[in-house]
């Protein structure tokens, strides 16, 4: 797949930067992740690098800040085993629901390892992780959630 960033600064203010993606040539991946826009951040003068992270999903966050939403699905989804992220704000707290099929311990070593960035990326949070495996069964038998994955693997 072909994506051009193209990286601009925005009017208001000449320190935010937007990433704008432009999916460059007809791919198997659906047209309606493409465009997609990034949120505007600060760059420092003196960075000289920046640690890309980023997957596309069709699925938009709905409570929890976009920015956090985004950090947790680009940490967390490239776990191949992981089918559905759910994230939402309880009091102050973030919880994170990580869905798996089958209980595979370097899989959960995987998981709690990228939790824990998470937790170092934003000291000044609350969070509330939480591992579910389906082992095959249905997931409204196992929980009961009323909001949207903000993550989901097709």
């Amino acid at each position: 797949m072909d994506i051009k960033l193209f990286v601009t600064q925005t009017n208001s203010n000449k320190e935010l930067f937007n990433i704008r993606s432009v999916q460059e040539t007809d791919t198997d991946v659906s047209d309606k992740l493409f465009p997609r826009e990034i949120e505007p951040f600060s760059m420092s003068p003196h960075s000289k690098t920046i640690n890309w992270e980023a997957i596309y999903s069709d699925i938009e966050p709905t409570t929890v800040g976009s920015e956090l939403s985004n950090t947790i699905i680009s940490v967390i989804s490239p776990i191949l085993p992981v089918e559905k992220i759910f994230v939402d704000e309880i009091g102050g707290v973030f919880c994170v629901w990580t869905i798996i099929n089958e209980d595979n311990r370097e899989v959960r070593r995987s998981i709690y390892e990228r939790e824990g960035r998470i937790m170092e990326r934003y000291p000044n949070l609350l969070f509330d992780f939480n591992l579910i495996i389906r082992r095959g069964r249905a997931l409204d038998e196992i929980m009961s959630f009323e909001g949207r994955p903000v993550f989901e693997r097709n």
